[in-house]
């Protein structure tokens, strides 16, 4: 599987500490709009595995991680590059736009 899940153990050596940018989907099981936008998250991450890492963080089980990056509405992608967070989109959102937000941080 391409993406991988977060844990507040190991957050800092998959995301953090990564060579490459991470895309981290933070979702919840609850969430009606995150079971639509997994399927193009995951497609997303298979078909771009060479260029960026996937996670993803159930709110609920990793809070600390949400609530240190201030994530109050479900889904919200946001991508990580040199450990630091650079870009974010809110919703469901389409490959498309994952595409963009994926050319912005390779430039």
């Amino acid at each position: 599987m391409a993406i991988q899940k977060i844990t507040a153990e190991n957050f800092q050596s998959v995301v953090l500490n990564s060579d490459k940018p991470v895309f981290v989907d933070f979702s919840a099981t609850w969430c009606g709009p995150c079971k639509v936008y997994h399927p193009t998250f995951e497609a997303f991450a298979e078909a771009n595995a060479d260029k960026a890492r996937f996670a993803e963080v159930d709110i609920d089980e990793c809070s600390e991680v949400a609530f240190k990056y201030g994530i109050n509405a479900v889904p919200t992608t946001v991508i990580f590059s040199g450990g630091e967070p650079v870009d974010h989109v809110m919703g469901a959102v389409n490959e498309y736009t994952l595409n963009i937000l994926l050319d912005r941080v390779l430039m």
